[in-house]
């Protein structure tokens, strides 16, 4: 009986994706566009396939797939138009404020950002944000962007990436404690170049705390911000140190924080 009902709830579920299927195929067949029609139909003919296969498994995770291809061609378009300035990205940010270290304070020292929402200096570390907590309840934004690592990661103070993310929790929790619709943006930690990695010989270990600091965010409902693919493609942004940015850069890191804010969870909601 148990098996019939869990098989049931199945399709139920696949029976109101269909119809979103066929709202998008309608959606698209009205705007006039070939191949979005094209592509409609054919998503809704592979999922009409995997129907009469009868397995709901297999069209469940058919219509996740289309809807996960779909979400990330949509937010390829809206990185395009911001990078493009079809979107002004400045202007996307509203009722925020930004704490970090000084890759992060170059969004008011090059007057993109008012300084008064960017707590940010050269220096700070997680621990500078703790002293912070007045000022984002005072403030009391409706999201924060939190951008630091470079000087955690070198300094001494936490052994492991474990440790330094369960200061960063204790410190969120308390935000959040008087502000509990806080939304929580972390960045991962920005690498440095290569040939930089002689001023700091912890600063190899950037990705591998990575991995612990998105895993946190998981963990606790942040949004984990990936910026590895950005300081890989724009190499040349770098200033002469190899540690901090020039002004250009700043486009598409802003872009990519954006970015998170409009898909906020979506990509683990279809992994």
């Amino acid at each position: 009986m148990g098996v019939f009902l869990q098989k049931t709830g199945k399709l139920l579920a696949v029976i109101a994706l269909l119809v979103v299927v066929a709202v998008i195929v309608l959606v698209a067949t009205r705007s006039g566009g070939g191949a979005s029609v094209k592509e409609s139909i054919s998503s809704a003919v592979e999922v009409l396939r995997q129907m009469e296969s009868g397995d709901p498994d297999a069209v469940v995770q058919t219509i996740r797939a289309q809807q996960k291809a779909r979400m990330l061609a949509e937010r390829e378009d809206l990185r395009q138009k911001l990078l493009d300035g079809e979107i002004d990205v400045w202007s996307q940010f509203q009722d925020y404020l930004i704490l970090g270290d000084s890759r992060a304070s170059g969004y008011y020292y090059y007057s993109f950002l008012p300084q008064e929402r960017c707590y940010a200096e050269a220096g700070d570390t997680v621990k500078k944000m703790g002293e912070h907590i007045p000022d984002v309840i005072s403030a009391a934004p409706a999201r924060i962007f939190v951008s630091y690592g470079i000087n955690d990661i070198n300094i001494g103070f936490w052994q492991t990436a474990d440790e330094y993310c369960a200061e960063m929790v204790d410190i969120f929790d308390e935000m959040q404690e008087s502000l509990p619709d806080l939304e929580i943006y972390v960045n991962s930690i920005l690498e440095v170049q290569d040939w930089a990695l002689s001023k700091g010989e912890n600063w190899k270990y950037a990705p591998e705390w990575n991995e612990v600091i998105k895993q946190m965010c998981i963990d606790h409902g942040y949004t984990y911000i990936d910026n590895s693919q950005i300081t890989a493609e724009h190499q040349d942004l770098y200033e002469g140190d190899g540690i901090h940015f020039t002004p250009q850069f700043y486009n598409y890191w802003a872009t990519n924080m954006i970015l998170a804010t409009y898909y906020r969870g979506s990509e683990e909601e279809f992994e």
